[in-house]
């Protein structure tokens, strides 16, 4: 229970410190490459303007993620029918690349999703969410019965090939003790993990990217 409600003072210190929520969602003041959707009286729609300014993202109140490149709105089956918060957005270096945090509807999780621009739309990539939760398990040697851990996007390699990530255990039904993490490296080229980092060495490689508690 302690370790609950320091979990809970911790989340809402990280949300006391977020910057206003604009039209371009609210920014993470410690992570440049993350902001989340919000909405308030004055903001229904997010826009998210991809570094190359030819793509963005909107996310409109009650309707869902879409996506315009160069004006013409892309295919986006399957998904972005609605917005349930909390959730995080983060376009790729080269802007042909983007993941999204889904916090599906708690924020006592968080589930990854990455895609990537085609032709005619956006597909999405192999379930990087699935392989980190499997590596993580196996890593951290829990049972079978244990809850996945929490899979959260927070950075980009300056090439954009490869995303920053981190696993943690949850708080109810936890793999491992709770709060346990460890630091990704995902492979977009590969689809592949390209490294799972013990937590000493995910504070070295991710430290600003990551949340102030777990540095």
């Amino acid at each position: 229970m302690r370790r609950f409600i320091l979990l809970v003072v911790l989340c809402g210190e990280a949300r006391f410190l977020m910057a206003a929520c604009t039209a371009s969602g609210e920014a993470w003041p410690w992570n440049r490459f993350l902001h989340s959707v919000c909405f308030n009286s004055a903001v229904h729609k997010n826009v998210f303007l991809s570094p190359d300014k030819a793509k963005r993202i909107e996310v409109e109140e009650g309707k869902g993620f879409s996506l315009i490149v160069n004006g013409r709105t892309m295919a986006w089956p399957n998904y972005g029918k609605y917005v349930v918060l909390p959730i995080e957005f983060s376009w790729s270096p080269n802007s042909d690349a983007f993941f999204v945090n889904d916090g599906e509807g708690s924020g006592m999780n968080s589930v990854l999703h990455v895609f990537r621009l085609q032709d005619s739309g956006v597909g999405e990539e192999p379930n990087f969410n699935k392989l980190v939760a499997a590596a993580f398990r196996k890593d951290v040697g829990c049972s079978a019965t244990a809850a996945d851990p929490i899979v959260r996007g927070i950075g980009w390699s300056k090439d954009g090939a490869q995303i920053l990530a981190f696993a943690q255990a949850t708080v109810s039904n936890s793999c491992g003790t709770q709060g346990t993490f460890r630091g990704v490296i995902l492979n977009l080229k590969t689809g592949s993990i390209e490294r799972l980092d013990s937590e000493a060495d995910a504070r070295r490689v991710l430290h600003v990217l990551l949340p102030y508690n777990m540095r």
